[in-house]
């Protein structure tokens, strides 16, 4: 079956059982409480409220349909709040932050034994699944937790018949689940009742038959283990939580129930139509849902999906999950049937670099589903609440583009494959298909301006903690060792120099990272003491040419990996950096020379042909320095028991620093001594030392500086195995908040202070001049406020500022500076202390020529939201102006 089908079966199934076909809700809830609509049972809170009868009928349906039955699927986001999903999203096969919930409804209707007998039928007799691998949960309360209500035996009864009914035993089929699984809950108080929950064994192998196959995975419900999930949950509503802790009958029982839609569909189709579970491949991304994307995202990129997942690899140093905090993955890392792309792989495990490459098209293929439908629904990503949510996913799932190598906008051609896949069942995503592609491409255009600054930024940082938190700049001097070579510039090259030159990269990216490696001229083998002097070579010019992440000199062969230093800045300002010709110039050429004279040889040394390569991505970055560090010990050249003392990295030199040898043509610094020939010691991480947290400061100037939200940080700083320091960012944003607070800081009338009850009639829109009664003057801190009966003057409100005037009596005249409301009372400021008397006989002009610019500027802002409408799209919004008699502010 495809995923349509597997749709529009179950929709067709209870129109079958007179349930009217409802429309998905709109994402953007009626619920204040709520960032997103999160399951399917929002839009009908007010019929389990009482607030609203059912009536669910006026959207038609089967003949007949009730309006107390009702069936749809529903359009769900999980990014925030109670329920937020994002942080696991592609890193395992289920979890997401867009979904379907498919859903059956009955509003004081049928209840229990209906409900289970349709679940049942449907799961059973309709879709085919085996029953020996289904298995139910019930009620069961523990009342030493002072678990509500009572264990719900009636559900248990009602599927204790249907497992008869096929010859398996009720006793093991049906698992007990306390208040946590098996009881749920609106919120502290209101609607809530025991649910029932059916999950599926997907452990590979044939049809579990035997007994000691079934109990062993009762043992597996409502754990973690990826090999048994829930498809469907059945919430019998028939309780009202009181305030007090108490739970009472509801006059009326409902029945809620939320089935995944992507998870029945995975499991449909990774077993090749329920018959084939020894074989099966049972992921929500491997499922006609999300294959079109990946399609699409494999022509744009010229990657390919290769299926694998974190817990797939063995040597790629993914860190296990942290003390107290639960694997989402059995046992052997894997779910059910997965294996693993071998290709390029040792020992089967897949190369790292894959692993990368297949979260980054999980992360985009989600990712895309949630802005498309999201924006469709007139949700736009922005600064605050659920549109900042939205930016940031959109942003995470650009920085995710750079692992696949985009790095022009990408993420909104994706919007086409999403409509012509999902705009038959949710037609609101092809209406405004153009809008939400117009959307994201402005979106992701602003962030990619920051994206590779923010990221090369980021590198620095690591290199920079992994160099035991000294800073360094590149080009500037010494790094976190103390080491300054005394001599400036390059050696002397020698006469016939053994390196010839070629062309490097055709593109040299400001503040790129690199890895290169270069050979032998025909393999030669370099002796220990012609290692020492490239090695010796390359960390010569690591703090002033280039920052060097990693290097390691094998017998024949060279690698780097390193970060080219700003050689000077241009007459703009903007730096210049070391060229990778000359960079490798030095390196060679010198080295060359040095080890012909030690070894009494002539001619070449290095090949002309060399590898280098322009790192792209966290990931790729990563890998490279893993591949550099353990290449002496995965080519057998010493085993694991011994170091290698041609290996350098930020942390081996904190661990002992490096002096250069007094041979070479320049001397360490005074008070230094000399390398010693030994082993040099190995990484203090590897050795199991904690990692340095990322500083608030520097998160905070991501933020502030990139527009990196603190989660992409986070997520960056995850992949590294390294965590930030979050409290010393809030503590950062709060000050600027509290900064922004007081630039903005002006004169605030506090209106509540002012104590009237007495109403104003505002003639002011066909009056210019009136004459008035003073019903009250009011002091406020160094402000007059009259109070009369009827003014000419128009109230600030709506962005439009008050108006000004004057009133005169008995001679004198005092001048209206500001105008404002409280209630349906009129507040006129003055100038000076003095006011007229109270029950006083005033006239008061309005000052018409102000009045008459600020009407125009107010005529002025309709007709530019009319504009934007006509031009740029009917959903462009004003979110606040400032109407003034010298501007508007739209």
């Amino acid at each position: 079956m495809t995923s349509a089908q597997i749709r529009q079966s179950f929709l067709d199934f209870f129109r079958s059982k007179q349930h009217t076909i409802v429309p998905s809700s709109s994402l953007m809830p009626d619920s204040p409480n709520l960032l997103f609509t999160n399951a399917g049972m929002n839009q009908f809170v007010p019929i389990f409220l009482g607030e609203r009868k059912a009536d669910v009928s006026k959207w038609g349906g089967a003949v007949p349909s009730l309006d107390t039955r009702a069936a749809d699927t529903q359009k769900c986001i999980r990014a925030g709040g109670k329920h937020n999903d994002l942080d696991d999203v592609g890193l395992d096969t289920y979890h997401h932050t867009f979904f379907e919930m498919l859903g059956n409804w009955s509003f004081g209707d049928y209840f229990k034994k209906e409900a289970i007998d349709w679940a049942w039928e449907l799961v059973i007799e309709v879709w085919k699944f085996p029953p020996q691998r289904v298995y139910a949960t019930i009620y069961q309360p523990d009342k030493t937790k002072n678990d509500p209500a009572d264990r719900d035996q009636e559900a248990w009864e009602l599927w204790a018949a249907k497992f008869r009914s096929v010859g398996l035993d009720p006793d093991i089929h049906i698992v007990n689940g306390g208040k946590k699984d098996n009881f749920w809950m609106m919120g502290e108080t209101g609607p809530c009742g025991p649910c029932t929950e059916i999950h599926v064994d997907l452990r590979p192998g044939p049809v579990q038959t035997d007994i000691e196959a079934q109990t062993s995975g009762a043992t597996l419900v409502n754990g973690s283990d990826a090999r048994c999930i829930e498809i469907w949950n059945n919430v019998f509503i028939q309780y009202n939580a009181n305030p007090d802790g108490t739970f009472s009958p509801l006059p009326a029982q409902h029945v809620d129930t939320g089935m995944g839609f992507e998870r029945v569909a995975s499991i449909i189709q990774g077993t090749n139509g329920l018959t084939d579970f020894q074989n099966a491949k049972i992921s929500n991304y491997e499922t006609d849902i999300f294959r079109p994307i990946f399609d699409e995202l494999e022509k744009m990129s010229g990657k390919k999906y290769g299926s694998t997942l974190p817990g797939d690899d063995r040597r790629a140093g993914f860190q296990p999950a942290q003390a107290g905090q639960a694997s989402s993955l059995p046992d052997n890392g894997q779910p059910a049937g997965w294996k693993p792309a071998g290709t390029g792989s040792q020992d089967g495990c897949p190369p790292a670099e894959q692993i990368q490459l297949d979260i980054a098209f999980r992360v985009i293929a989600d990712h895309i589903r949630t802005l498309s439908f999201a924006i469709a629904d007139g949700i736009q990503p922005g600064n605050t609440d659920r549109n900042y949510v939205l930016r940031r996913i959109l942003r995470r799932a650009v920085r995710y583009g750079r692992t696949l190598g985009f790095h022009e906008p990408f993420f909104y051609k994706l919007v086409d494959v999403l409509v012509r896949t999902m705009g038959d069942v949710f037609p609101e995503i092809r209406a405004k298909q153009q809008h939400v592609k117009d959307v994201l491409k402005i979106e992701e255009e602003s962030f990619n301006k920051t994206l590779d600054k923010g990221i090369a930024l980021f590198n620095e940082e690591v290199v920079r903690l992994a160099s035991g938190g000294v800073a360094e700049t590149a080009g500037s001097g010494p790094g976190g060792t103390g080491h300054r070579p005394v001599a400036a510039g390059d050696p002397p090259a020698a006469p016939g120099a053994v390196y010839s030159k070629r062309n490097l990269p055709h593109f040299e990216n400001p503040w790129a990272i690199y890895a290169a490696n270069f050979q032998t001229l025909d393999g030669r083998t370099l002796s220990a003491a012609a290692r020492d002097i490239v090695f010796d070579c390359i960390l010569r010019w690591r703090d002033s040419r280039y920052r060097l992440v990693a290097a390691c000199v094998m017998p024949d062969h060279v690698h780097m990996v390193f970060q080219p230093g700003i050689r000077e800045t241009d007459v703009s300002g903007q730096p210049v950096f070391w060229p990778l010709s000359e960079i490798f110039h030095s390196i060679k050429s010198f080295s060359a020379k040095e080890v012909n004279k030690l070894e009494g040889t002539t001619g070449v040394l290095w090949q002309e042909e060399r590898f280098d390569r322009y790192i792209r991505s966290d990931a790729d970055l990563q890998e490279k320095f893993r591949y550099v560090c353990g290449n002496p010990w995965a080519t057998g050249i010493v085993d694991e028991r011994t170091s290698y003392r041609w290996l350098w990295t930020p942390d081996i030199e904190a661990a002992q620093p490096y002096v250069a040898p007094a041979s070479l043509p320049y001397a360490p610094a005074a008070g230094q001594v000399a390398r010693q020939n030994g082993p040099v010691a190995r990484s203090t991480q590897a050795q199991g030392g904690a990692a340095e947290p990322i500083s608030g400061a520097f998160v905070f100037r991501l933020y502030d500086e990139q527009g990196f939200p603190l989660d992409l940080t986070e997520l960056m700083a995850r992949e590294r195995g390294l965590t930030v320091d979050k409290e010393g960012f809030e503590k950062l944003m709060e000050e600027q908040r509290a900064r922004a607070r007081a630039a903005q800081k002006k004169t605030v009338i506090e209106l509540s202070q002012i104590e009237t009850k007495t109403p104003t009639a505002f003639i002011g829109y066909d009056q210019g001049q009136a004459a008035a009664t003073v019903q009250e003057v009011v002091q406020l801190k160094d402000k007059t406020v009259v109070v009369l009966d009827s003014s000419v003057c128009y109230a600030e409100m709506g962005g439009q500022v008050g108006d000004t005037g004057e009133i005169s009596g008995g001679g004198q005249l005092w001048r209206i500076v500001n105008t404002q409301k409280s209630g349906n009372t009129w507040l006129h400021f003055i100038e000076g202390g003095d006011a007229p008397a109270v029950g006083s006989q005033v006239s008061m002009q309005l000052d018409c020529g102000r009045r008459a610019a600020i009407q125009r500027h107010h005529t002025v802002t309709h007709l530019l939201h009319w504009a934007l409408h006509e031009v740029a799209s009917k959903e462009a919004s004003q979110k606040g102006s400032s109407v003034t008699p010298e501007k508007l502010t739209f």
